[in-house]
């Protein structure tokens, strides 16, 4: 599942949701939300996931499907 793979890059980080939702400027209930459908999160939230988790923006499709994908 892609979502485990995006929470475990934030365990490996250190990042949980509360510091994460502070990063991108939402809420944490918004955090919490999304994770559950990363595909709902905005394009430019995902660049500053990728940033602080150190993805490479080649990796984006492995962490956060396309729309209607299975997550």
């Amino acid at each position: 599942m892609k979502i485990n793979l995006l929470k475990g890059k934030m365990a490996e980080r250190g990042i949980d949701g509360i510091r994460m939702s502070q990063l991108i400027g939402r809420t944490p209930s918004y955090m919490y939300n999304h994770l559950k459908k990363p595909d709902s999160l905005l394009l430019s939230e995902i660049y500053v996931i990728c940033e602080v988790l150190e993805i490479p923006f080649e990796d984006i499709p492995k962490y956060f499907p396309k729309e209607g994908e299975r997550c």
